[in-house]
């Protein structure tokens, strides 16, 4: 089939047609009911199509049975005769076979049937085709033929193809022609069919209502027409047209309906006054920017009244108003109005013609819409001043009148108080005053004077000549901004209007003067919106404050700051400034968090409608932001009195400081800083905080948001998701600002938490809407270790015995470069692991050591990260710490050389046979440690050495006499050794670590006797041997010799619990499951009204679904931070501890063994069910229940539309509704689930199934209801479905929505809701069980017993799962393959015969989890500091409900009593003791207190004093203050809980990892922390509960905390800032071990997360794709398997561990390339630049270091003299047009050489232009019949090509030599390196030219100014003033000379432009190239092109610079020219 015709005609029906021409339109129909029609075109009679796309011979091919039959379908139903069409518009193209096919379907179906030939036409002979619109300009045609009576004329028609059969026997006519349409109600026919096979046909009717004479009016009555427009010559257009032609009553009608309304953006108004004699008035004005008032003057009118009254009696509004008084008239037996008018005899009845033709007038103008702002009265004139403001009714009026014209008042006026004023008397005496100066009117004032009274210079109804000028004021008032009704005053015009009324849009202008901004076509922009991009970078000094806006360690881009560059925007589009622009938004949305890069540019569009203002903010083409921005008016702002009396600074109880604020914020993951911290203080209340103002509007509507947060008891992370109004006035915000008269300003923001609103200053914020967001894991994940005795020989696992020996290397060198290799020989088992494996893995746990470890083979050995593998050879010179080798002490002969390699300090370890011993005494040789493994023994040793006698001091911690004996050994550099027994809790260890760490500390060795041991004498052989291992720490414990060690924590073995719930540690990811060990126990009471259930089944339900997946939010589905935590499970069914089998609805955790339940959601399970029956009933059917009998009141016979049907509730709500005999409509996902329905429940028809997975269900429901609809529509589905269930609504229907996200996400709904008076309920049964009463839940529950007494209730289809098969319960249910329930099974169930009511233990072992009791009371010494507030803050989120703590001062500030106040809202008592606990008395009194709220459960230390110094300045003082909250607290505390608390569980101390490994300066703290622990080891062996636990840094809070600056993570002692809440998640495993000291701390860039490397492999692992190459990169994830919910998954993984960020929309057409490409493009813009830099660097050597000069030539130094005879060769340089680049070829040369200047000063734009330039110099030097020689080098070489083109024009031939260059090899490698932007060309050759004097570095901190700058010639301005005045080649780049980068970038861009001419060049062209090029070409640089004579291709050695260079190129360049 051939579409397109090449000669660009449409011959259609011609002989010669082939193929269409493309065309374009813009087509537009009104369709409208006849009955609201002010005109019609054309009246459509019919409408239909049908679709014939599958055939054989393709879906383009057309079918004219099926066109045939569409055709005769139509007119048959339309009982239209194929006699009575006039004409049929075909749709005929011109192709070779789609027209003959509907030729001959038109001819079957209609012109056989016909006498009369058919008219036939088509539009595409006249246009083209414009394919998608080709339809509509087919109509248009038509209805042209209709409206003028002419149908146009085919063209391009020469002669009628053949095969045409309908018009070759004249049947049918094409008309050629311009034809008259006859009849007058003529039918026509437009045909059309489509591409893929759709065929439409239009029976379209002549409107027959004819115009009868011209539609000029019966009456003389004058018109009024009131237009506008856009501009004056708009509405002159529209006036000049009415006034040209005879008057057309109709068309008048028509404009005063289109205009009696304001048109937006319509500026221009005029009125025209037109009669039957042609036009009496026009005029025309700009709309006044403020409408003046109207005001209306009545007074003594009896001299024209007459003349007034006649005019107006013409108007039929006037005619009816005079009835309504002629009638009062009449009854007081007076005249008629007309007939007081025509009279021309003054009478007494003058006064009351005047009088009642006033009160006429103000009817009129009623009737007219135009009120007056005011109105005043004179005289006479009062009593119409009384009617217009109602003080008086019409009859009253006239009746006044009447008897105010009567002779007795006429001649005593005066003395009527009632009708005379005497100010009035005044003004008429007085004559012609100012008016406005006698009745207070402001200027300006429009006054319409309807009496005698002269005023000067207003509107009057009379002219002085008595003509009459009503219709003149009328016009004028809509000029300045009125909308009078004039169409009121005029004959009724009857719509429609007749055939031929002129149209009135071909006078429609528009205003073409204003520049407007759009997008280009292709990204398909809507016009008429006003739109701005910004830039936004941290270059840019205004755009910096954004770096403070850190939530979660991301830079997010504020939500306020799009409000701000909405507002600008809208300001610029008003030609105003935002400082001035008062604004409301309402409805923002913001749907992405954008993430601010460190380096490089945001580029955010904002796009505003100017009609709506409506906004959209997008990045990337990805919709960030949305709304409604428009001008804010004063009815907008609500007045509150914004008092900051409620921030008492002073009283410090009662609010939060600053520091307090913000550290509340970094708890939660909000790390502000800048102007983003500026909320000052913030009472306890969260009502009223200050806020200072920085005037930054975004920071400081932020810091208003913060408030917000502020007030939500919540650690969850927020972000707002919707703003619902916004309101900004900067004008008053301005004087709240200037009221403050202080330096700096804070204003007062007022928190409603009720209404949810924040004001401050000026600007008002409503409704904010937040969401919580998936914190971003820790980058490092806590070193979890036991602090534990490992003595120096013993057996361990191979692991453990590295990691023993590692730290006992570190300990005794304190090495931070741990330098080791391995050997590995013959002696090597091949079987075992490498040690250095082992070894690296222990480094990683050590802070701050830096591994370098070799494994030494000659054989091929797998590669280990972390490990280089090499053969070496070891030398004195390796310097190696540790030696590791195999069998190393069998080989004694050769034991000395492995001394050799070793530092001075250095180790051995050797792997011997598992039956080795050592001899006791090797020579030279000790042996420090000896361990065994399961198979092999491990030896570690050094070289021995020889010891000094040391000084030897014993330590205690009861006194610290010792510490000046200690100091003074240590001043003297002595070897000492501190030795203490363990009589009292001894803290040696924590000392002498921390020493050790202090200069000289290397000199201490410590020896610790914690059994029984003989007294210290060095020379004792006891001690003699152990010292002479001198080895830093010596234990003796449990009769061995070893020291303390750090070992991994294992992990924690799985418990039978009592209670366990199924928990999901990381939202959003399923594989996170597990089983934890639950609070409840039957000993515990549980709170009123609860019982204690047993499960054995519990459910899944779709809002566990959600809850896991992280689709839903948890403060969605429970609001209560107490309940936040587990959120899964619903229901249950199983037994009491009565043995009752129940089954009802949970509050959480209903995956669980037990469950606490509330009794009023309960129900007994029937004896005939089963458990698992019951499992499948409660939460459908009470859904159904509450949603459809008690919300929705439904009654028998309904109607109801059930989506997914077969799921649970769908089921219940089926058997629910046939129940009561409704009429059901269904919708299911699947065939399968549409058979199950078909065969369980076949009342339901099969046409009354319908398909949940897309929205053709709407159109299953109109057609089976008869488009009424349903009655409910039972809605579990989202988005686009929902919208499509609303339509599914009968009127008054009810829409019950279950589905939780839409909900959730705001998601908006459609108006026909309201349209339809429809109600929506939103059915969320978890909140109605939370916040009902018991009254209403037992209804609900005894509603449902009555439902399984009847029946209609009962157990539905169910797939089980067991209780470790969870996660795949989930799975399934997100698979949606399931019918029915989804169970999960805990327990088996017992006979139901059996009376035993023994109940089976629940079997599934669960991971130990701390868990409080509700009854106990947990004490926190130091409970008010930072830690322990947080601390305090866990116990109660795990069940604490007595907390005590202490701290000496007491309540300090206003942030403790918040959080006490947020704890005993949740039922917490919360005690604060100030007693000391450093003394027992203390202790045992705050024990005791304790005792009082009840048993104590636990006992926390977190007291800590810090007194950090030196060991050398360290006193008796400072040891004392850190031991007194720690050591001798903690004596204190065990000893009274020893006796005051006998069921103690817990033993809690917070020692520090500075005690473990030491810290220098903190020996006295690491001293105390030891005696701690020491204190716990004795508990844990008496068998007591203890737990000392070493912390390292901790961030957030605490002491670190307080120490960072602006919350930046600080790296102390090699260890990280451990987050307050990773400190917690790992408390759970701390506290459950069973060792007495244990650690955590976080070891920096150490272990980094995750295991995959890119997100391409993340979302695979996903998705379940094993092998990344086996899919195609090109397919969606959608296609690849990828469901909603791992949809959600991956968003979030995304999100949390790649900062990538996609919308749900897009993450469904997301492929792997797409998305590495995102990775990819994550390339910062300074990596960018350095793209840019390495492509000039090729093209540009180096500036010109020749002075600019005007001679355009240069003699340049050769190998010839100047007199000597040789050839001239003239030279032609790169861009920069230097020679130095040249010289060392050039000075080679054997010619006279003469270097071609360009021009630096005036730079050429073209390489034409330089080369006529410069072609004159040339001539002037070439000798006559001497052939010439040109080099081109680089960019010269275009230019010389170009030159001698000029000069072959002339006759000159000679040879070009071209150096690695040509026209297209530049232009390719210029696109490369640089691309064809023009910022990205400028920047490039400002940073070369400029980086000769400019250090990079400096350019690039102003790289944000140079990009600012508007232009060149400005960059080149910010880089010159960077530029030193010191510097040495300043000159070269003065202010004053700026061409030569002006120069280079001219010549750049003249190389992209150019194209070699038409004609090539005929000289010789040898090219010679380097041999390493820039860009990829063909071999001859595609010099074929342009030459004829291509000599020769040489390749010479280097690059496009070092070529120049070479020796080779200056030989082959002397060979030519010296021929």
């Amino acid at each position: 089939m051939q579409f397109y015709g090449y000669d660009g005609l449409c011959k259609v029906f011609d002989e010669n047609a082939n193929g269409y021409v493309r065309s374009e339109a813009c087509a537009c129909l009104f369709l409208q009911k006849a009955k609201n029609t002010n005109r019609i075109y054309a009246k459509v009679i019919n409408v239909k199509g049908n679709n014939d796309g599958f055939k054989d011979e393709g879906i383009t091919y057309p079918s004219s049975e099926m066109q045939e039959k569409l055709i005769a379908e139509i007119y048959r139903e339309s009982n239209i005769s194929p006699s009575s069409l006039s004409y049929i518009e075909a749709h005929c193209t011109g192709t070779r076979v789609g027209d003959p096919e509907e030729v001959r379907a038109i001819d079957e179906a209609l012109a056989k049937n016909r006498e009369q030939q058919l008219l036939i036409g088509s539009v595409k002979s006249n246009t083209g085709h414009t394919e998608p619109p080709s339809a509509l300009c087919s109509i248009i045609k038509v209805v042209i033929a209709l409206e003028t009576g002419f149908i146009p004329p085919n063209i391009n028609l020469e002669t009628i193809r053949r095969g045409l059969e309908g018009i070759e026997q004249n049947r049918m006519k094409v008309v050629t022609d311009t034809t008259e349409l006859l009849e007058d109600d003529a039918i026509v026919g437009v045909n059309n069919f489509g591409f893929g096979g759709s065929n439409i046909h239009v029976i379209l009717q002549r409107f027959n209502k004819l115009k009868i004479d011209g539609g000029l009016p019966k009456d003389d009555v004058p018109r009024l027409i009131c237009v506008s427009g856009r501009t004056k010559e708009a509405v002159l257009k529209i006036l000049n047209y009415v006034s040209s032609k005879s008057l057309d009553a109709e068309y008048v009608g028509l404009l005063n309906q289109l205009y009696k309304k304001n048109i937006s953006n319509h500026s221009y108004r005029g009125y025209a006054i037109v009669s039957k004699r042609g036009v009496l008035s026009i005029s025309s004005k700009r709309l006044p920017i403020k409408q003046p008032r109207l005001h209306i003057f009545f007074g003594q009118f009896v001299k024209n009244f007459k003349l007034l009254g006649s005019y107006l009696l013409q108007f039929l509004a006037f005619r009816n108003v005079i009835s309504r008084v002629n009638k009062i008239l009449v009854v007081n037996k007076i005249k008629t109005l007309e007939e007081i008018f025509k009279s021309k005899i003054n009478t007494n009845e003058d006064i009351l013609g005047s009088i009642c033709l006033q009160l006429i007038m103000v009817d009129i103008f009623k009737v007219l819409g135009l009120f007056p702002r005011s109105v005043s009265g004179a005289t006479f004139g009062k009593i119409v001043y009384a009617y217009s403001n109602d003080i008086m009714q019409m009859e009253e009026a006239v009746m006044g009148a009447i008897k105010l014209s009567k002779p007795k008042f006429d001649s005593d006026t005066n003395k009527s108080e009632n009708f005379v004023d005497s100010k009035t008397e005044q003004l008429v005496n007085h004559g012609d005053i100012s008016y406005e100066t006698s009745h207070n009117i402001p200027k300006g004032t429009i006054i319409i004077n309807i009496s005698d009274f002269p005023i000067t210079n207003k509107d009057n109804l009379l002219f002085e000549n008595g003509t009459v000028n009503f219709l003149n004021v009328v016009g004028r008032l809509y000029m300045e901004g009125y909308l009078p009704q004039v169409h009121k005053i005029f004959p009724k015009i009857e719509f429609p209007v007749s055939r031929s009324t002129s149209i009135i849009s071909p006078s429609i202008q528009w205003n073409h003067s204003t520049s407007w901004d759009t997008f280009k076509f292709e990204e398909f922009a809507p016009k008429g919106a006003e739109q701005m991009d910004y830039d936004i970078s941290y270059f840019y000094e205004e755009c910096q404050f954004l770096n403070g806006h850190v939530i979660d360690g991301r830079n997010i881009f504020p939500a306020t700051e799009y409000v701000k560059l909405v507002w600008e925007t809208f300001s610029n589009s008003k030609t105003l400034t935002t400082n001035i622009t008062p604004v409301k938004f309402e409805n923002c949305k913001f749907l992405r968090a954008l993430t601010m890069p460190n380096t490089g540019y945001l580029l955010l569009h904002v796009m505003l409608q100017k009609g709506t203002g409506n906004f959209e903010i997008l990045h990337n083409d990805s919709l960030l932001a949305s709304g409604r921005i428009t001008s804010c008016s004063h009815s907008d702002k609500q007045e509150v009195n914004l008092s900051s009396s409620g921030v008492r600074e002073d009283d410090k109880l009662k609010i939060l400081t600053q520091e307090e604020i913000y550290r509340e914020f970094h708890l939660r993951g909000y790390n502000y800083s800048g102007l983003f911290k500026a909320i000052k203080a913030f009472n306890v209340d969260a009502s009223l905080g200050l806020i200072k103002w920085d005037d930054n509007w975004s920071t400081f509507m932020d810091n208003m948001l913060q408030l917000q947060l502020l007030q939500t008891d919540t650690r969850l992370l927020y972000v707002p998701t919707g703003i619902k109004k916004i309101i900004i006035d900067p004008i008053k915000h301005k004087h709240v600002v200037e009221s403050q008269n202080e330096q700096e300003c804070f204003l007062p923001a007022y928190v409603s938490k009720n209404s949810n609103m924040i004001m401050s200053g000026g600007i008002e914020i409503h409704g904010i809407r937040v969401k919580s967001a998936f914190r971003k894991k820790g980058r490092l994940e806590p070193v979890l270790e036991k602090h534990v005795f490992v003595p120096n020989n013993t057996t361990l696992e191979l692991e453990e015995v590295v990691r023993v020996n590692t730290q006992i290397i570190l300990e005794n060198t304190l090495e931070y470069h741990f330098k080791a290799v391995e050997i590995i020989n013959e002696f090597t088992d091949i079987n075992s692991e490498h040690i250095l494996c082992f070894v690296n893995k222990a480094l990683a746990d050590i802070p701050v050591v830096a591994p370098d470890l070799t494994v030494s083979s000659k054989a091929a050995i797998n590669d280990t990260p972390g490990i280089k593998y090499e053969t070496i050879t070891l030398t004195p010179e390796s310097n190696i710490l540790l030696y590791i080798g195999s069998k190393i002490l069998q080989q004694s002969i050769t034991l000395k050389q492995f001394f050799v390699p070793l530092s001075e300090n250095g180790f051995v370890l050797t792997l011997e046979e598992i039956s080795f011993r050592p001899e006791k005494c090797i020579d030279g040789v000790e042996i420090l440690t000896d361990y065994s493994t399961p198979n092999e023994r491990i030896i570690l040793f050094r070289k021995k050495v020889t010891t000094v006698k040391p000084k030897c001091i014993e330590v205690s911690s009861t006194n610290f006499e010792w510490l000046p004996e200690l100091q003074n050994s240590l001043s003297q550099r002595n070897n000492v050794i501190t030795y203490a027994t363990n009589q009292q809790p001894e803290g040696i260890l924590g000392l002498i670590n921390c020493i050790r760490r202090e200069k000289d500390g290397n000199l201490v060795k410590c020896f610790f006797m914690m059994d029984d041991a003989p007294g210290f004498d060095f020379q004792h052989w006891f001690y003699a041997e152990q010292i002479s291992k001198n080895l830093a720490t010596n234990i003796f414990k449990n009769g061995s010799w070893g020291t303390y060690r750090h070992l991994r924590l294992e992990e924690i073995p799985k418990i039978n619990s009592e209670h366990s719930y199924a928990y999901f540690k990381h939202r959003g990811n399923m594989s996170s499951f597990e089983w934890l060990e639950g609070p409840l126990n039957r000993e515990v009471p549980l709170p009123e009204g609860q019982i204690l259930g047993l499960t054995y089944y519990s459910p899944v339900n779709f809002k566990d679904i959600m809850a896991a997946s992280g689709r839903v939010n948890p403060e969605i589905l429970q609001p209560h931070r107490l309940a936040q935590e587990v959120l899964t499970g619903f229901e249950f069914s199983g037994k009491d501890l009565r043995g009752r089998r129940i089954a009802g609805i949970t509050n959480s955790q209903g995956i669980s063994s037990d469950v606490s339940v509330d009794s009023s959601t309960i129900w007994q399970v029937p004896n005939a069910w089963t458990l698992e029956d019951a499992a499948t009933v409660s939460a459908v059917y009470i859904t159904v229940l509450y949603a459809l009998l008690l919300v929705g009141n439904m009654r028998p016979g309904c109607s109801i539309l059930i989506h997914c049907a077969t799921g649970g509730i769908g089921l219940a709500a089926l058997n629910v509704c046939l129940h009561y005999k409704c009429d059901i409509y269904a919708t299911v996902g699947s065939e399968k689930k549409r058979a199950y329905l078909n065969k369980h429940y076949p009342q339901i028809p099969n046409n009354h199934i319908g398909n949940s997975r897309d929205t053709s269900f709407e159109q299953m429901i109109k057609r089976e209801t008869e488009s009424r609809g349903v009655d409910f529509v039972l809605n579990s589905l989202s988005e686009d479905k929902l919208q499509a269930s609303i339509k599914c609504l009968a009127r008054k229907g009810q829409l019950m929505e279950l589905g939780k996200y839409d909900l959730a996400n705001d998601s908006y709904l459609n108006l026909l809701l309201m349209e339809k008076e429809a109600i929506y309920h939103g059915i969320v049964l978890d909140a109605f069980f939370r916040n009902s009463v018991i009254e209403t839940k037992s209804k609900l529950t005894e509603c449902l017993l009555e439902g399984i007494k009847a029946g209609f209730v009962k157990p539905l289809p169910r797939v089980c799962f067991n209780a470790n098969q969870v996660e795949e319960s989930y799975k399934y249910m997100m698979s949606g393959q399931h019918i029915g329930r989804i169970l999960v099974k805990l327990r088996n169930e017992e006979d139901i015969d059996n009376d035993d009511t023994g109940i089976e233990k629940f079997q599934i072992s669960s991971k130990p989890r701390f868990n409080c009791d509700v009854r106990y009371t947990y004490i926190i010494v130091g409970g008010l500091g930072g830690i322990g507030l947080e601390l305090a803050d866990w116990l109660v989120l795990r069940g604490a409900r007595k907390l005590v703590l202490t701290s000496r001062s007491g309540l300090q500030s206003g942030y403790h009593q918040q959080r006490i106040n947020i704890w005993k809202s949740y039922g917490v008592q919360v005690k604060v003791c100030t007693n000391d606990v450093t003394t027992e008395q203390k202790c045992e009194d705050l024990v005791k207190e304790a005792n009082e709220l009840g048993e104590i459960d636990a006992i926390f230390n977190l007291a800590v004093v810090l007194q950090d110094a030196l060991f050398q300045d360290q006193t008796k003082e400072n040891f004392l203050a850190s031991f007194t909250p720690k050591a001798h607290a903690t004596v204190f505390l065990d000893k009274v809980s020893r006796k005051l608390c006998p069921n103690l569980r817990y033993f809690v101390v917070f020692s520090s990892v500075s005690c473990g490994l030491g810290n220098a300066g903190q020996s006295n703290y690491g001293m105390a922390n030891s005696v701690m622990e020491r204190i716990c080891e004795n508990r844990k062996r008496e068998g007591l509960p203890a737990v000392a636990i070493q912390w390292g840094a901790v961030g957030d809070v605490g002491l670190v905390a307080k120490m960072q600056k602006e919350h930046k993570e600080l790296v102390i002692g090699g260890t990280l800032q451990q987050k307050i809440s990773s400190c917690f998640e790992v408390l759970d495993v701390l506290l459950k071990h069973n060792y007495p000291v244990v650690s955590s701390m976080v070891v920096a860039e150490k272990h980094h997360k995750g295991d995959i490397l890119s997100a391409v492999d993340a979302i695979a692992h996903i998705i379940g794709i094993k092998d990344i190459k086996t899919v195609s990169p090109y397919a969606t994830f959608a296609e690849l398997g990828m469901d909603s919910m791992m949809g959600t998954e991956i968003i979030q993984l995304l999100e949390n561990d790649f900062e990538i960020y996609v919308t749900p929309k897009d993450i469904r057409s997301l492929t792997f390339a797409k998305l590495a490409e995102i990775e990819a493009e994550k390339l910062t813009k300074n990596e960018i630049f350095k793209k840019i830099q390495q492509g000039i660097n090729l093209l540009i050597h180096f500036i010109s270091d020749i002075e600019s000069s005007d001679l355009p030539v240069v003699q340049l130094t050769s190998q010839v003299q100047s007199s000597e005879e040789a050839p001239t060769v003239f030279v032609l340089p790169g861009v920069e047009g230097a020679f130095k680049p040249l010289e060392v070829s050039t000075s080679s040369l054997k010619a006279h050489v003469v270097g071609i200047r360009y021009n630096n000063k005036h730079p050429e734009n073209s390489v034409e232009q330089i080369a006529k330039n410069i072609i004159s110099h040339i001539e002037c030097r070439l000798a006559k019949n001497i052939s010439f020689f040109v080099i081109g080098y680089s960019f010269g070489t275009t230019v010389a090509l170009e030159l001698v083109s000029l000069l072959e024009n002339r006759g000159i031939f000679g040879t070009v030599i071209l150096i690695d260059g040509s026209p297209t090899y530049l232009s390719s490698g210029l696109r490369k390196n640089i691309g064809g932007e023009e910022t990205e060309l400028q920047m490039a050759i400002l940073y070369k030219v400029f980086s000769i004097v400019i250090p990079y570095d400096v350019l690039s901190e102003h790289q944000g100014a140079l990009l600012k700058a508007k232009d060149l010639e400005q960059r080149i301005d910010v880089a010159l003033d960077l530029i030193p005045q010191e510097t040495t080649n300043k000159q070269k780049l003065d202010k004053q000379d700026k061409q030569i980068p002006v120069a280079l970038y001219k010549r750049l861009k003249a190389i992209m432009n150019y194209t070699f001419g038409e004609t090539k060049i005929k000289s010789l062209v040898p090219l010679f190239k380097a041999k390493y090029s820039m860009v990829d070409d063909d071999d001859d640089y595609q010099l074929s092109k342009v030459s004829e004579n291509l000599a020769q291709v040489v390749t010479i050695n280097g690059d496009h610079v070092t070529i120049l260079n070479n020796p080779d190129l200056v030989k082959s360049i002397n060979n030519i020219v010296t021929l």
